[in-house]
């Protein structure tokens, strides 16, 4: 918020239209990463402590997220707008298809706890065979 009237002092209104219209591919998401990140790198039923910071399923998206970070408020030189506006692009799907990942292992933790198997595809179609052929 704060960032964002400083920018709205110094270059206009139509600041905070442009930010408040690229959130849902920022700071939002970056956030859920950084949330589902803790969910999934700490320790079951435990709070989130300074070890779990160096589990690879937290420190992974928190280095993606910085990184997510720095490419989006990275100006290349000597680029053209269409430059900059596929450098956003770029950044929104991989934040997207991380989120999405972040959700699938989520609902894989809790098809976990309530005792479901998780198969795949072909598993699946293996058990659904022997089930016909019995």
């Amino acid at each position: 918020m704060f960032e964002s009237s400083g920018y709205v002092s110094e270059y206009g209104l139509f600041t905070i239209f442009t930010r408040s219209f690229q959130a849902f591919g920022t700071h939002t998401i970056w956030a859920a990463i950084v949330g589902g990140a803790i969910i999934l790198g700490k320790t079951r039923k435990q709070p989130f402590t300074a070890t779990d910071f160096f589990n690879p399923r937290f420190s992974i998206f928190l280095i993606l997220v910085i990184g997510l970070h720095t490419f989006w408020d990275w100006d290349i030189p000597n680029t053209t707008i269409w430059m900059s506006l596929a450098q956003e692009v770029i950044d929104v799907v991989i934040g997207w298809f991380t989120i999405t990942v972040l959700i699938d292992a989520g609902l894989r933790e809790v098809k976990t706890l309530q005792g479901q198997i998780i198969t795949n595809k072909r598993e699946s179609r293996r058990i659904i065979k022997r089930l016909k052929s019995n």
